[in-house]
């Protein structure tokens, strides 16, 4: 990307951040349209929230809140003795900058559907449905269902560890612990994305939910048909 914009951030103490971290700039000093000094950061990537040895200290200029943060993704960390600093592209998360790169990175383990499916999409909710429509669809396919079978229906046709057309575990538990992943995966990562805009998940947890599927799909292949 030639067009996209890169700011430098600094900040006061050591920090654990890298290279690929979808982050939130919440508080700081700026010092120009390029350059800010970083009290409060969220890594939307790690899960964490970072507040520096900056923040409640007396200066000639003290943080203020950065109304609407800024929000972008980490491209190169330079850790000091005393201070982090990173260059963040701003503006955009992993879906438009790093989240095709991980999946065409990816393309070695990701089954070839998903590949062809997943990588352009630009919307979290058009990925992670279309990653559980194929495994929906060759869930169809191994066990010869309908397509008015779907869903957490269509789940308890193919897995249940007692009626179920396949069968993949050594023991009952493993069956039914089989069950509620597939199922559990339907109604809790498919269902939400499939009727309303996903906000609770952040760019890089879309990638995991895909790898997720991915997974699934490797454990069906491994089934076999109920005797």
């Amino acid at each position: 990307m030639s067009d996209k914009k890169i700011m430098k951030i600094v900040w006061d103490a050591n920090l654990q951040i890298s290279k690929g971290d979808e982050v939130k700039i919440l508080k700081g000093i700026i010092r120009n349209e390029n350059s800010i000094r970083a009290s409060v950061i969220e890594n939307i990537t790690k899960g964490r929230s970072e507040i520096s040895s900056i923040e409640g200290v007396l200066m000639t200029r003290e943080p203020t809140n950065i109304i609407p943060p800024i929000k972008g993704v980490v491209e190169r960390v330079d850790a000091r003795s005393n201070e982090t600093q990173f260059d963040l592209v701003v503006g955009v998360g992993l879906i438009e900058v790093g989240l095709e790169k991980l999946l065409l990175e990816a393309t070695k383990f990701l089954d070839k559907n998903m590949i062809e499916n997943c990588i352009h999409k630009k919307d979290a909710e058009d990925i992670v449905t279309s990653a559980f429509r194929i495994l929906e669809e060759r869930i169809r396919e191994r066990i010869g269902a309908s397509f008015e079978s779907h869903g957490s229906d269509l789940v308890n046709e193919a897995q249940n560890p007692k009626t179920g057309k396949l069968s993949f575990g050594k023991t009952e538990g493993e069956r039914e612990g089989l069950f509620h992943l597939f199922r559990g995966s339907i109604l809790f990562l498919r269902n939400p994305p499939s009727h309303r805009f996903v906000k609770e998940y952040s760019d890089f947890e879309i990638f995991e939910i895909v790898c997720l599927v991915n997974l699934l799909l490797n454990i069906l292949d491994k089934c076999e048909a109920r005797k």
